[in-house]
């Protein structure tokens, strides 16, 4: 399944959500101000690395460079 976070885990709880609810083998997609998540140095940074290692982890180029996070 493909789980799609588009909102900062700064501001919602999508993201927190989305790896509760996440099966093994799922994939996970980060756009917009979700790719705020795939940032290092954030409150989400250790759940998504935790995460990784039984989820597909994306984050789309230009919405990390429109951020100024690529």
């Amino acid at each position: 399944m493909l789980h799609i976070v588009n909102k900062s885990p700064f501001e919602r709880n999508a993201l927190e959500a989305c790896l509760r609810l996440a099966q093994p083998g799922s994939a996970l997609l980060l756009i917009e101000d979700g790719v705020y998540a795939a940032t290092r140095g954030n409150a989400a940074e250790a759940g998504l690395k935790q995460a990784m290692a039984q989820l597909k982890v994306y984050a789309l180029a230009p919405e990390l460079e429109a951020r100024g996070a690529a």
